[in-house]
C-alpha cells in the first residue's frame, strides 16, 4: 500500500478550499460532513507542520530575500 507524499502547504489550502466549496452542494449530508472533516483535517496537518518548521519542498526552493 502506497502513503500519499504530504502536499505543499499551499497545495494543502487549495484542497481544503476545493473540499468545503463541494461539500455546500452535497445533497448527502453524511458525504458533505464528510468532506468537511478531511478537509478540516487537512488543514490542521498543514498548520502543525508549519508550526512546527516543517518547511514544504515548495517553501525550500523559494530564494530567501536578500539581507541589507
Amino acid at each position: 500500500m502506497e502513503i500519499p507524499k504530504p502536499l505543499p502547504y499551499v497545495a494543502r489550502l487549495q484542497k481544503v478550499q476545493r473540499l468545503v466549496r463541494s461539500a455546500q452542494f452535497r445533497s448527502d449530508q453524511k458525504l458533505a460532513v464528510r468532506e468537511l472533516c478531511e478537509a478540516i483535517s487537512e488543514l490542521a496537518e498543514g498548520l502543525l507542520e508549519r508550526e512546527q518548521g516543517v518547511a514544504s519542498t515548495e517553501e525550500r526552493e523559494q530564494p530567501k530575500p536578500a539581507a541589507n
